[in-house]
């Protein structure tokens, strides 16, 4: 069978950069911008992790150290990716009762330029540790890839 670890570990790079990026223009943008731009941040982190996961082992100590610094990363990135199931009650969080059938509005509180996170009830992301977990797990997915 074929090695894809350094494809994968490639990709959680690339990933990890729209990371770096969307946190970059998080901090920078007015409050109304930042709100579009946190959408996109949570679908990269995702992909970090999916990557992750692929060449190290969900359990893998960066793995773990990751979910444990962004915990709620799956679901906040399954919030916005199924929006239209959460906005009818059906989303999986609701249905499983472990979130309201309103928290999927989301609740964002952006202060100076350092400092954002988003809410959805219970789960919650904030940007600047989640992009420096992202950017630690990306270096130990590259190391074991061999590809750093």
């Amino acid at each position: 069978m074929r090695d894809h670890r350094g494809n994968w570990a490639t990709w959680t790079f690339i990933w990890d950069q729209a990371v770096q990026r969307q946190a970059d223009r998080i901090f920078g943008a007015e409050f109304e911008d930042a709100q579009v731009d946190v959408m996109l941040f949570a679908d990269a982190l995702r992909n970090v992790l999916r990557g992750a996961e692929r060449v190290l082992g969900k359990g893998n100590t960066a793995v773990q150290v990751f979910k444990a610094d962004v915990p709620d990363i799956e679901h906040v990135r399954n919030i916005y990716e199924h929006f239209d199931a959460y906005v009818e009650g059906i989303g999986n969080r609701q249905q499983d009762g472990s979130m309201g059938p309103d928290d999927w509005r989301p609740v964002h509180s952006k202060v100076g330029d350092d400092f954002y996170i988003v809410n959805f009830g219970a789960y919650r992301l904030d940007v600047g540790p989640a992009r420096d977990a992202s950017a630690r797990l990306v270096v130990a997915t590259l190391d074991a890839a061999g590809e750093h």
